[in-house]
């Protein structure tokens, strides 16, 4: 069911809402089900739940770097710069290979003028996305030479992560 909603959560954060809170009235306190909820609520309009929820989240789970990472979003979105900031840190203090949350907290940065802070926060995600998973189909065709292939994956993956400063590189 968990999986369904994540899959729902893309196309219909109503429907993976829904099946969300139909998984936590089967298991209360389901932190990933938890986690589900916060990310569809924003889509339904519901920012300031989301922000409760994913606060209690991080509360009860002070060591999940995800639950960071998605409140840390969720700040940054709301304009609380400060707090995405410091949400965003304690992610990547927790799980320093979480390319995704390293690229936000480097837009953060950037947005408050921290240049500096958001050159190292940048290069620490070029760092550890060699592993990430969406760029590795490219890195591959890079190197086997398919060049129109990995031009068509990087600027689809820079579509949604306009930012990720590993695949503007490998696309130059």
């Amino acid at each position: 069911a968990l999986a369904h909603t994540a899959q729902l959560l893309p196309s219909n954060p109503v429907l993976a809402l829904e099946q969300a809170t139909e998984i936590l009235k089967v298991a209360p306190n389901h932190p990933p089900a938890t986690l589900m909820i916060g990310l569809a609520q924003p889509s339904t309009g519901a920012v300031e739940a989301a922000l409760s929820t994913l606060r209690a989240l991080v509360d009860a789970q002070h060591r999940w770097a995800a639950a960071h990472y998605e409140l840390g979003l969720t700040l940054g979105e709301t304009g609380q710069l400060e707090a995405a900031t410091e949400v965003l840190r304690r992610a990547v203090a927790l799980k320093p290979d979480l390319p995704d949350a390293w690229r936000a907290l480097g837009d953060v940065l950037t947005s408050v003028g921290d240049r500096a802070g958001a050159d190292s926060a940048y290069a620490n995600h070029i760092k550890v996305s060699t592993s990430d998973p969406r760029l590795l189909a490219a890195a591959s065709a890079l190197v086997d030479q398919q060049i129109p292939r990995a031009e068509t994956l990087l600027r689809a993956h820079l579509l949604q992560f306009p930012t990720d400063v590993a695949a503007i590189r490998m696309l130059a």
